[in-house]
């Protein structure tokens, strides 16, 4: 969590409007109290200071947000030890409390405890904020001062420490300051909704020396649990790499995918394939190839369960519960192998709806002591290909794709649990301790969300795989989230830690030895009771070749997709073009599309030919040759059956092009055909499509209520069908229609989820086109179109590219950066040169004209920075030269000579005025 972040969480306390924010500090000298004083008056805020009869030093300072006044008030308590009395009244309206303890002083030391105790004592609705600090602080900090920093730290979740120096820390109060001025201003307006403040908290960030604020404990792993204890396991892939298992990775799986369904050869050596997610690439093999995902058939083959499928089993048997988001059928194995024969029927796979009912029904019968049969459930919380116990179909229960991820939502958020497991996980985990095991942490949807909202458990124990690490166990208790480096800690963790109400251990080592440490006596009943059925898969030894093994399970796999799928190479290269799409590789698509022509032309496939014609088109638009892209999109029309999925296609992308030709009222004609076209053969999908590109030209002719019904309907029908990239889009535009950063927030959040560049270069767009209304703030709109152009060089969107460049271009200029406003200018000229957008490329070079003069006549005229009069002067000549435009060449020649002449440098100015007359004499002879 960003330090900026924290200060808003813990300022947030307050919700009254025009509050006197007042901030109190304790364990100040006098000479640090001076500094800060002088620091706020030179570099933020003008302010006054001044000693009170009672012993407190307040600071106050006014300042204004859209005419209405706010006062910031710090008062330091350091000289009111004498008034103990009068105390806690002193601290009536206080927001948060810094308490500054000086690492080096032993005095310092003592005190601390007390002031945060007497802090704690006289409100109980003040956050603390501990600043540690010491003269010269060092690179690393010593184990004793983290020894002396934990324990002097309450265990208080509203408490945070940072570390700094002497010389750095008393710039935390200048963004304390900025931190509660934007809250007041989100009081105010509700585009101040989110922060998006991140030069402010990078300022900030590069003050606070990261302190790892975590307890390392000296431990064993048994220590963290009793014998009576009841347990629920989080299981990732992870505990299905262990031989005999001997899985791959979901990394390692998705790169076989690509490389098997692409044509051969075309991916080798492009190491970006990794940044692919799993759901990404099985949502194309579904589409393309496998519509019934057949694909996940191959974990059927994958039989042999290893240790910890055969104790989780083991564990189930014994009461506890399990929870896995795999796919395969290891843990059900195990328990099968574990059972007696009649005994196997009690096992139950909690996949279905019904499933989950009927879970729900069991586990009522329990706590009512009902007789009724052991049951003994294995919650498959992303579905299954089958229920091999009563051999029902469950395909449809799968989330394994994006469609699956964000299907059926019935909150507003793309990625979460359906509330039917939601509402059965809450149950089984109810006074238990969850351990994950296996599970990486990187899932940005439904597991992130459910941890999240946790009650109920004792304890969460997360271990963490270091092979590396060999028997030795590292143990982790989280207290609470530190400011700077968070590297230690699991992504997913990091988010939710603070708001935990239970103890929270991280393991780190090597899984099987701290399973073995874990549940010592459990493994060797495990062992004992099932020696004769289990005893070659249970073996915890080190494996004795984990390369050659994990070579033999991926060319397993490899045999398997080819005896299972036979995919034709025109279906290859409309993967392989999906996939260099969404990794950005432009210099690849158009080669793979004329490949794809030339081989549907041969093989006489119109729809293949169609498709890739398409594609073609697209290229052409990016690559500014709009004629081009008419010619292939007709040609996809031509060889496109009447009114066919891909006519529509073919036709819709007529009308995105007329849009960008800004024939708008063409477009709509096109797109409200198309409506009934689609109505006709009921395609949702392409309803959206159509629904959004009706929006963008609406938005453009700024009718935002018809913008904005076109984008409603558009999601309802992308969260039925489970679309989340077309459901990001139309969060994107309805951010922009409704001013709302809440929503652009959860499309970016979606975006990055995706690692889709285009929705993250279009959220930091509007970012910037909502935050630049406020003239205080066209910095960091600045820095919105800065990020935005960074993703988005790297797709092929050229008509964002436009967008984003004139607005850098335009609030530059308001911002007074008058060479980069005339830089951006140029660039979104060129860009708007590709779509032959006249007005946009008129107005672009009458900006930088107008800039460049106004500058250089303003720094003339007033005789200021004659260099600068010269610099922008010069810039008014290149622009016109670019046009030769000789007339007013000659004219900035001329103004140039002026600015010599005015500083005394005749020469120079004779040299330009002669330059000047030999054009304008140029341009009379010509004309």
């Amino acid at each position: 969590m960003s330090g900026i972040k924290i200060i808003n969480e813990l300022i947030g306390k307050n919700k009254s409007k025009k509050i006197l924010n007042k901030v109190i500090c304790h364990g100040m000298n006098d000479e640090l109290w001076e500094r800060v004083t002088s620091y706020w008056n030179a570099n933020t805020l003008k302010g006054r200071s001044y000693k009170m009869a009672v012993g407190v030093n307040p600071f106050t300072a006014k300042f204004y947000i859209y005419k209405n006044r706010y006062k910031i008030s710090v008062w330091d308590f350091s000289s009111a030890s004498r008034f103990k009395s009068l105390r806690p009244k002193m601290y009536v309206g206080g927001v948060i409390a810094l308490i500054f303890y000086d690492l080096q002083s032993p005095e310092s030391a003592r005190n601390l405890q007390q002031i945060i105790q007497e802090v704690k004592d006289s409100t109980t609705d003040l956050a603390l904020l501990l600043i540690c600090y010491s003269k010269e602080l060092p690179d690393a900090i010593t184990n004793e001062e983290k020894t002396l920093v934990g324990s002097l730290s309450p265990n208080d979740q509203h408490l945070r420490v940072a570390l700094t120096d002497e010389r750095e820390w008393f710039k935390i109060f200048v963004n304390i300051y900025f931190a509660i001025k934007e809250r007041a201003k989100r009081v105010n307006k509700s585009l101040y909704e989110i922060d998006l403040y991140q030069n402010m908290v990078n300022k900030l960030e590069k003050h606070y020396y990261g302190i790892e604020l975590f307890e390392s404990l000296d431990a064993s792993p048994t220590s963290l649990i009793s014998k009576n204890d009841q347990f629920i396991f989080l299981t990732g892939a992870g505990i299905s790499i262990e031989p005999p298992t001997s899985l791959d990775s979901a990394k390692q799986i998705t790169n076989q995918l690509i490389h098997f369904f692409a044509p051969e050869n075309e991916f080798d050596g492009i190491e970006s394939l990794d940044t692919l997610r799993y759901e990404v690439v099985v949502s194309w093999v579904q589409e393309i190839f496998d519509p019934h995902l057949d694909v996940l058939n191959y974990f059927e083959s994958v039989e042999k369960p290893n240790i910890y499928h055969y104790l989780l089993g083991y564990l189930i048997m014994h009461g506890h519960n399990v929870v896995t988001t795999n796919f395969d059928y290891l843990i059900e194995n195990a328990l099968i192998n574990l059972l007696k024969d009649e005994e196997c029927n009690q096992i139950m796979p909690i996949i279905t709806k019904k499933d989950y009912k009927k879970y729900e029904h069991y586990y009522e019968s329990l706590k009512s002591s009902e007789n009724h049969s052991k049951l003994y459930p294995v919650f498959k919380l992303h579905g299954s290909k089958k229920n091999i116990i009563t051999k029902e179909d469950t395909t449809e229960t799968l989330v394994t794709t994006l469609e699956g991820l964000s299907k059926n939502q019935s909150e507003t958020k793309a990625f979460d649990l359906v509330p039917y497991k939601k509402d059965a996980f809450a149950k089984v985990i109810d006074n238990r301790t969850l351990i994950v095991l296996g599970y990486s942490g990187t899932d940005e949807f439904d597991i992130g969300p459910m941890l999240h909202r946790l009650k109920g458990i004792n304890r969460l124990i997360w271990i963490e795989h270091h092979e590396e690490m060999g028997i030795a166990i590292e143990i982790i208790k989280v207290n609470w989230i530190y400011l700077k480096d968070t590297r230690r800690i699991p992504t997913i963790l990091k988010d939710f830690i603070t708001n935990a109400k239970f103890d929270l251990y991280l393991l780190k080592g090597d899984t099987k030895v701290i399973i073995e440490s874990l549940f010592r006596e459990k493994v060797k009943k495990l062992k004992s009771e099932n020696q004769s059925e289990i005893s070659a898969d249970i073996n915890l030894d080190t494996d004795k070749d984990p390369g050659n093994r994990m070579e033999k399970r991926k060319e397993e796999l490899s045999i398997w997709l080819k005896n299972n799928f036979h995919p034709n190479l025109i279906d290859k290269l409309r993967f392989a073009y999906s996939v260099h799409l969404e990794l950005g590789n432009s210099e690849h698509l158009v080669e793979i599309a004329k490949r794809g022509i030339n081989l549907a032309e041969k093989e006489s496939n119109n729809e293949a030919l169609s498709y890739f014609a398409v594609v073609l088109g697209d290229q052409s638009i990016q690559a500014g040759a709009l004629q081009d892209a008419e010619k292939y999109y007709k040609m996809a029309i031509l060889k496109s059956e009447n009114h066919s999925r891909m006519w529509i296609i073919a036709n819709l992308k007529i009308g995105n092009l007329m849009r960008i030709q800004l024939k708008y009222e063409e477009s709509l004609d096109i797109y409200y055909e198309l409506l009934k076209h689609v109505k006709n053969i009921d395609d949702l999908y392409l309803s959206s499509q159509i629904l959004h590109q009706m929006g963008l030209i609406n938005i453009k002719m700024q009718n935002l209520d018809k913008a904005r019904e076109c984008y409603e309907r558009a999601l309802e029908i992308e969260k039925d069908l489970g679309d989340i990239d077309g459901r990001t889009e139309s969060l994107i535009y309805l951010g922009k229609i409704r001013v709302s950063m809440e929503i652009l927030k959860e499309a970016l959040q979606n975006a990055f989820f995706l690692h889709n560049n285009g929705h993250i270069a279009k959220c930091f767009f509007e970012f910037g086109e909502i935050i630049k209304q406020d003239s205080e703030r066209r910095q960091k709109a600045i820095q919105c179109y800065k990020e935005a152009l960074k993703y988005n060089q790297k797709t092929t969107n050229k008509e964002l590219m436009g967008d984003i460049l004139f607005q850098l271009a335009s609030v530059s200029k308001k911002s007074r950066k008058y060479l980069e406003s005339i830089k951006y200018f140029k660039d979104a000229e060129k860009v708007f040169e590709l779509f032959d957008q006249k007005e946009s490329i008129d107005l672009c070079h009458e900006k930088r004209i107008e800039i460049a003069e106004e500058i250089g006549s303003e720094h003339t005229i007033r005789n200021k920075q004659p260099d600068i009069a010269l610099e922008y002067y010069q810039q008014a000549y290149d622009i016109y030269e670019e046009f030769n435009d000789i007339k007013n060449m000659a004219l900035q020649l001329e103004n140039i000579g002026k600015v010599y002449h005015k500083i005394n440098d005749d020469e120079k100015a004779q040299e330009y005025f002669e330059k000047a007359n030999k054009l304008d004499k140029d341009y009379t002879r010509y004309n």
